[in-house]
């Protein structure tokens, strides 16, 4: 599963900057946690055969599951999961007999079970009359339920076709504790089983589940019992319906069955030849919008070669439809066979779709299909090991998207992920990436960015340090020895320490089981010594008082350094640590380096609290994190050297070198003067990923900054973007950007194992010039390129070959600066729009404008019925970061509490609360209000949210007027008089 938010080209920019999300104690490992929330152990289900009837009118379905279990020891009672469901009967059957002839096992004269609730903890009891002996059994249960509006469980969804019509349709979603909402189930991940599914629907829907249709035979139904006058009843009717049989599935957790019924269109079957056999591949999608499903049907198709190569393992379901839905609280989940997905993330046309839309689709869905080995296949335990499959599935969705277009550079780019999970993870109020579970709620609050991205970041520096073909061997060693079961972190440890001969175990669990990450310091001692210190890095000084927190501020990672420099001295003149403790792993043989490299680069692992090395007297500058995949920030005592060594560093290695400043500043451990100096050396940047982060720090600069250096930092603003854009070509009036890419691209051959086309490469120069564009437009308030956005926004960018990148900068812009009828514009764009893609960027610009009557109208709308419910907390999240009137945002989420709490999925809450870090100038109010107003399903993540207020509010108290003061010294202004 991937939330909504988590994108991965977001900017992480604290400071109340524009980070789009949307991811302790010391070394001791967790445990499977749970509590007296786990169910009993002395039955096993084994298998259900599941029969759903659903009237989609009524917005309710009835249901019977028979489930074979096997009972291990003498039990009174039989306790498994069900929430929201009306239970009318239950009986327990001798295994083996056949449908008409089963018999009552001897369980005394009563034959029915006795059904008990216990809703607090959403349990079913089901008690004889007398214990039940160990052997097979037959458990047979007769419910109804409500579709409801929460999108969890077996929900209503709903779509208008293009008559305006409105349609609606059945959609799943279990992960992490809701199938107990559409049949009583054994609802933990350990509970595996086989699941064989009958969907009785009207005639003319579409049914969908995790397996292929093996029949479809007509049925009718005269409505359900009214036996009970309390439960939900499915309407009578005289309507021809039809019940739809499904295979059996293989050996699965319950969260990864799914179904959908409605009225869908599935696109022509694909059929992907993969080194283990073909998979019958298919888009599920609303009328009308089949054009838009050739991109995905592309990714998915490469990305099944990719990671059946990759894993040297078949997929384990028969075929694979991917589900456009309409109403979706998470970004996407990954279903047996069935995987469901918001629409923006899976139907686009890649003509009209900006290269960020196609990136992120990319990653959800390479991400998903990753799953069906990570996760699906090989399933955690229990909820605290979710890091196991979604930080593989996240590093995974990375090496498939960088193998499906290097052009897109997408390990670049991940350094916007691993930095926004750097923010959350200086905090003191962060967690471990392995953190104890004991609820739902708590589950809830694990699909975070510490699970998703600083997961990925340390699987990527594990990688790194093994090489990626141990690491890859190791992982297909892992997958086959435990398929169709469930593991813990150790089992995963011992798999890669069997095929790499590396204690790895010993080294990881400081990162998995603490909280934090560390600060490497560097020194130089003398001519020819240099110092490396590690201690945990954290925004604020102080520590919270509890004995586990001061254990991991003190402790010690064991951190594998690519260290580079750039003298390339003997071997001999890198030492190890002065008292090696060997108990520990010793620092790696050297590799070389590259033929003709001005560096030399060698692996450590650094288990100790400092290291020394000597170096020749000439070096000239040490980079501890070289290539930038270990999860870590450096810091230089003194000068730091980099600053004047920039043309000797890839870009991951700029990125790092600011974004370590920018965090160093933020926690008053470096100098704001020094740090704008830094930050105006990159008006010569070039990659993506580096100017995505200068942007983000920039909104923070902005956010802070007092009215009176407004006009003094526009031109500095305007000054650190303009000749990069200027070199790109910049826009012309009815033409597309002219860039200079040197040699014209050459088509390759296929992939005989992908069968990826053989096309050109594209230039990431378009997202670079409109990202920069955005920039000298929203913070440099261009008035020329400003008169042209609107322009071309008013018409509708018909009158100009445009990029799709522009295009979105261009809408920005236009609402960052925008009047009324630019509002109603973007309105009216948002209700008409032709693509999911397209919708939400004018959703999304509506949080932008700058008055308090449009504004407040955007505030209004997120309540109504022309806002979904799993946008709506999103587009509030972004108003509440505005920076003008992110306040009255706060007074609005305030008042109307209750409402969006009901409304708005749960799993939406703590992310819209994202929004209060930016409101600095009042962090008072916020803390106030949090804390009388509490969010189970979130409470870690918004203690985050308080403590970055927390953060912002001091560097904006410390740095405001300073920052003001040096805008106008080098824009040549002098300050106005101010307290």
């Amino acid at each position: 599963m991937i939330a909504a938010d988590n994108t991965n080209s977001n900017q992480a920019g604290g400071a109340g900057g524009a980070s789009e999300i949307d991811k302790g104690g010391g070394g001791a490992p967790a445990g499977n946690g749970g509590g007296s929330v786990r169910l009993p152990r002395a039955i096993l289900p084994k298998r259900y055969d599941i029969a759903l009837e659903t009237d989609l009118d009524q917005a309710c379905f009835k249901g019977r599951v028979e489930i074979t279990i096997e009972v291990l020891e003498e039990t009174s009672v039989i306790v498994l999961n069900s929430a929201d469901l009306d239970i009318s009967s239950a009986e327990l059957y001798l295994a083996g007999q056949a449908a008409a002839e089963k018999t009552v096992p001897p369980l005394g004269a009563s034959q029915p079970l006795t059904v008990g609730l216990d809703a607090t903890n959403e349990r079913v009891i089901f008690t004889p009359s007398e214990p039940i002996s160990p052997g097979q059994y037959l458990l047979n249960c007769e419910y109804t339920g409500v579709l409801n509006d929460q999108l969890k469980g077996f929900y209503l969804s709903t779509f208008k076709d293009q008559a305006g019509q409105t349609q609606r349709l059945g959609i799943t979603q279990f992960e992490s504790t809701n199938a107990r909402r559409a049949f009583p189930c054994w609802d933990e991940p350990d509970f595996k089983a086989a699941f064989a599914l009958k969907l009785t629907v009207e005639k003319d829907l579409l049914a969908v589940s995790s397996m292929e249709a093996v029949s479809e035979t007509e049925a009718k139904t005269e409505g359900s019992s009214d036996s009970d006058a309390e439960a939900p009843a499915v309407a009578a009717t005289v309507a021809a319906k039809k019940t739809v049989a499904f295979a059996s599935t293989p050996i699965i957790s319950p969260y990864l069955l799914a179904f959908v019924v409605g009225p869908l269109e599935r696109s022509a079957v694909q059929v992907v030849n993969t080194t283990h056999g073909t998979i019958p591949l298919a888009i599920v999608h609303p009328p009308d919008q089949g054009h838009l499903c050739h991109f995905s049907q592309q990714v998915a198709d490469f990305s099944l070669k990719f990671l059946t190569k990759y894993f040297d393992i078949a997929y384990l379901g028969d075929k694979l439809d991917l589900i456009a839905a309409p109403d979706f609280a998470f970004g996407a989940m990954e279903n047996v066979g069935c995987v469901t997905f918001r629409e923006v993330l899976l139907l686009l046309d890649e003509a009209t779709s900006a290269t960020q839309e196609q990136i992120r689709a990319c990653d959800v869905i390479a991400h998903e299909l990753a799953h069906m080995w990570f996760g699906n296949l090989v399933t955690m335990s229990w909820w605290n090991g979710i890091w196991l499959k979604e930080a593989f599935a996240t590093f995974m969705e990375l090496l498939v998207c960088d193998a499906f277009e290097p052009e897109w550079k997408r390990w670049e780019l991940f350094c916007l992920s691993r930095a926004a999970a750097m923010e959350v993870d200086g905090l003191h109020q962060t967690r471990p990436i392995e953190y104890p579970v004991s609820t739902p709620d708590e589950a809830e609050g694990m699909y975070d960015l510490l699970s998703y991205e600083k997961g990925a970041a340390v699987v990527r520096m594990l990688e790194q340090f093994l090489t990626p073909e141990i690491f890859r061997d190791a992982i297909r060693h892992y997958l086959r020895e435990h398929a169709y079961s469930n593991c813990d972190t150790a089992d995963l440890w011992a798999a890669l320490e069997e095929i790499s001969a590396v204690p790895v175990g010993q080294t990881m669990d400081s990162w998995i089981y603490a909280a934090g990450f560390p600060l490497v310091w560097v020194e130089q001692l003398d001519d020819t010594t240099w110092r490396l210190t590690q201690e945990r890095f954290c925004y604020l000084p102080e520590a919270k008082p509890d004995e586990a927190d001061q254990a991991v501020s003190t402790q010690n990672w064991q951190i594998p350094l690519v260290l580079s420099h750039n003298q390339p001295p003997s071997n001999a003149n890198l030492s190890r640590p002065a008292q090696p403790n060997p108990s520990q792993p010793q620092p790696a043989v050297p590799r070389p380096a590259q033929p003709n490299s001005p560096r030399l680069t060698r692996h450590l692992l650094m288990s100790e609290s400092s290291l020394e090395l000597s170096l020749p007297a000439d070096t000239e500058w040490i980079l501890p994190n070289s290539g930038g995949d270990s999860f870590i920030r450096c810091g230089y005592r003194g000068a730091n050297p980099l600053q004047t060594a920039r043309d000797d560093l890839t870009p991951s290695e700029r990125f790092i070198l600011l974004d370590d400043a920018w965090a160093l500043l933020l926690s008053n451990k470096f100098d704001l003067a020094a740090f704008l100096r830094l930050l105006s050396g990159f008006k010569t940047e070039t990659s993506l990923a580096v100017w995505t982060r200068v942007l983000g720090i920039c909104q923070s600069l902005r956010h802070i900054l007092p009215d009176w250096a407004e006009a003094s930092a526009q031109q500095w603003f305007k000054a650190l973007f303009q000749p990069e854009f200027e070199r790109l070509g910049g826009v012309a009036e009815n033409a597309r950007p002219d860039f200079d890419t040197g040699a014209p691209a050459v088509p390759t051959e296929p992939d005989s194992d992908t069968g990826k086309p053989a096309t050109p490469t594209a230039s990431n120069q378009p997202e670079v010039l409109a990202r920069l564009f955005g920039g000298l437009t929203i913070l440099g308030g261009d008035r020329h390129l400003l008169d042209w956005a609107r322009s071309q926004v008013g018409a509708n960018f018909k009158s100009a070959d445009l990029s799709a990148d522009i295009q979105v900068e261009a809408i920005r812009a236009v609402a960052s600066y925008g009047q009324t009828a630019d509002f109603e514009t973007s309105l009216e764009r948002y209700a008409n729009a032709n693509s999911p893609q397209e919708k939400d960027r004018y959703l999304n610009a509506l949080a932008l404008f700058p008055h308090e009557a449009e504004f407040a109208r955007t505030l209004e709308l997120s309540l109504s019925s022309d806002v979904r419910t799993q946008d709506a907390p999103y587009l509030l999240r972004a108003a509440l970061k505005h920076r003008r009137l992110g306040e009255m945002a706060w007074q609005f989420v305030k008042q109307h509490w209750g409402e969006m709490s009901a409304k708005f999925p749960s799993n939406s809450i703590g992310r819209m609360l994202e929004g209060v870090t930016g409101l600095s100038q009042m962090p008072h109010d916020v803390e106030t209000f949090l804390t009388m107003h509490r969010v189970p399903q979130a409470e870690k993540m918004i203690a985050q949210h308080l403590e970055m207020l927390k953060v912002n509010a001091g560097f904006r108290t410390a740095c405001q007027n300073k920052l003001g003061a040096w805008f106008c010294l080098v824009g040549g202004e002098q300050p106005s008089p101010r307290n």
